[in-house]
């Protein structure tokens, strides 16, 4: 009997066992398969979600100024351009001399299906200094910030030829963003960007002027007139080709 009842203990116990191990390998089983489910899950939003375009993503020139000079590919029309080491990173200071414009050439002469950013920074004061970037050389097409009126102006052959509003802020960079493209029938549309350093990069266009006559070629610009002796400060020079 003694045997028997131990014989009964020892299955007892032993389906016990058995049985308590089948309840702690299904949890385990249950615990990899959810655990397998979480990875594969972020796995696939990982492979399917692209991540965020970098800012100047796609251009084929830049130009942020980490060099103790002017590259030697910039030309100086007029004024003084120094490079200026910051807190952050280095940038080009416009300086006038004798005159009150500072304009610099840079980059590969095109007549249209070219898009340009710079960004600057200018001290406010009585009379705050205008900046632009420029298309098509010398005589092309400028989208300049103008402080005082508060307007964001674009200018062919340096005449004004359409302004719209726009509230600029001192103490911060202010963004630039100039192309011009190729429309059907022989026109060609000027299109401008402006933001702030803490403003998000507007989706639409600022402004947009349509031209019939035929842009000459040149090379991208940047410019800054300067009222009172105070620099501006250049920098983050970008171009792409524009998309049709």
């Amino acid at each position: 009997m003694a045997i028997k009842i131990n014989d009964v203990t020892f299955d007892r116990n032993l389906t016990e066992l058995v049985g308590t191990a089948t309840k702690y390998t299904n949890k385990s089983l249950k615990l990899t398969l959810r655990f397998s489910s979480i990875l594969f899950f972020l796995s696939f939003v990982c492979g399917c979600v692209a991540p965020l375009p970098e800012p100047d993503k796609g251009a084929f020139y830049r130009e942020s100024f980490e060099s103790k000079s002017l590259p030697a590919s910039f030309t100086v029309i007029t004024g003084q351009v120094n490079i200026k080491r910051g807190e952050k990173n280095s940038y080009a200071v416009l300086q006038p001399d004798s005159k009150e414009t500072v304009g610099i050439l840079f980059g590969p002469a095109f007549s249209s299906g070219l898009r340009l950013e710079a960004r600057f920074l200018a001290e406010d004061g009585e009379k705050s200094s205008t900046f632009a970037v420029g298309l098509n050389g010398l005589s092309g097409y400028k989208l300049r910030v103008n402080p005082n009126k508060q307007t964001l102006e674009l200018l062919s052959n340096n005449a004004l030829v359409h302004s719209v509003k726009y509230e600029w802020s001192a103490g911060q960079w202010t963004y630039l963003h100039l192309q011009v493209r190729e429309l059907p029938g022989r026109q060609w549309l000027v299109e401008g960007k402006v933001w702030q350093e803490k403003q998000a990069k507007p989706k639409e266009w600022t402004l947009q002027w349509t031209d019939t006559a035929r842009p000459e070629n040149g090379q991208p610009s940047a410019w800054a007139s300067l009222k009172k002796g105070n620099p501006i400060a250049l920098d983050n020079i970008r171009l792409w080709i524009t998309e049709e």
